[in-house]
C-alpha cells in the first residue's frame, strides 16, 4: 500500500478479503479512542474542568461500548453506504457494477489513518496535541488519492474521471448545505420584515 498502491489496490479489488477489511475498520475506529484514556487531553483539548473531567471519567464505561459499537457497527454501514454511492455512480458513468472491489479497496486506502492515529496518540501523551493538524493533514490527502486510485483501478478508469466520482458526493452536499442556508436565512428575512414594521408603527 505504501510502496505500490496501484498494484496493491488491484489485487485487493480482485481478490476482496471482506473480513480483513472489516477488521482493519473496527482498529481505525477504535484508535482514537485511546486518546480520551489520556487525562491530560481531557483537561486541556476537551476544556474540563477537574469535576467534570471525574464526572467523565465514570461515564469512561459507557463510552468505550459506544465506541466498540461504533466500530463494529456504525462503521462498516457508513462504508458499506459511501461504497454504494461510489459504485452507483461509476455506473452511471458506464462502469461496470464491482461492489465488493470496491468496499475493500476503499477500507484498505484508509491505512495511512492507522499511522496518523499514532501519532495523534504519541502527540496527546506528550502534551503536544495542539499540533496535531499540521501531521494530520499530509494523512488526510494521502487517504483521498488512494481512495481515488481505488475508484480508479475497481473500475479501470481514468484519473480524472475517478477524481470527479470522488468528489461528486462532497459538492452535491455543499451545494445542498448552501441552497439549505439561503432558504433558511431567506425564511427568517420574510418572517423579519412584518414584525419589523409592526414593531415601527407601535413606536
Amino acid at each position: 500500500m505504501i510502496i505500490r498502491p496501484k498494484e496493491t489496490l488491484k489485487d485487493i479489488s480482485e481478490n476482496k478479503p471482506i473480513v480483513q477489511s472489516l477488521i482493519l475498520l473496527v482498529i481505525l475506529g477504535l484508535m482514537p479512542f485511546m486518546m480520551f484514556m489520556n487525562n491530560d487531553f481531557l483537561y486541556n483539548a476537551a476544556d474540563l474542568n477537574p469535576m467534570e473531567m471525574d464526572m467523565f471519567q465514570r461515564m469512561m464505561p459507557a463510552f468505550f461500548i459506544f465506541f466498540i459499537f461504533g466500530a463494529m457497527l456504525l462503521a462498516p454501514i457508513f462504508q458499506f453506504i459511501s461504497t454504494g454511492i461510489y459504485n452507483l455512480l461509476s455506473e452511471f458513468f458506464g462502469y461496470e457494477g464491482n461492489g465488493k472491489g470496491l468496499f475493500t479497496t476503499l477500507v484498505f486506502a484508509s491505512v495511512p489513518n492507522i499511522f496518523a492515529n499514532i501519532f495523534n496518540i504519541i502527540l496527546v501523551y506528550s502534551g503536544a496535541i495542539s499540533f496535531s493538524w499540521l501531521l494530520t493533514l499530509p494523512f488526510t490527502i494521502w487517504v483521498i488519492v488512494l481512495k481515488i486510485f481505488a475508484i480508479k483501478e475497481n473500475y479501470s478508469m481514468s484519473g480524472g474521471k475517478a477524481t470527479l466520482i470522488y468528489f461528486i458526493p462532497g459538492i452535491v452536499i455543499f451545494v445542498l448545505f448552501i441552497i439549505a442556508m439561503i432558504l433558511m436565512f431567506t425564511t427568517i428575512a420574510s418572517q423579519m420584515g412584518p414584525l419589523m414594521n409592526e414593531f415601527g408603527t407601535t413606536m
